[in-house]
């Protein structure tokens, strides 16, 4: 989720896991996400949200690419 000023600026959604009755499959490769529909935001907050009991709350993220403005 994206956030800009205290509003909710858009979301982004990955699958890390499915696990019902049609698949049991966890993602093990690296796997894109585009946060470009997110816009312009001051920050972004990362939810784990699981139906699972005892499923770790955490992942891997690498090669995040950022346009950073500093103003003075």
């Amino acid at each position: 989720t994206g956030w800009m000023n205290g509003a909710k600026t858009g979301e982004a959604e990955l699958d890390l896991a499915d696990f019902s009755a049609k698949k049991d499959s966890i993602v093990s490769r690296w796997t894109p996400l585009e946060l470009t529909k997110l816009g312009s935001v001051e920050y972004i907050d990362f939810e784990i949200i699981s139906t699972v009991k005892d499923t770790p709350a955490y992942f891997c993220m690498d090669n995040m690419v950022a346009d950073i403005k500093l103003e003075y």
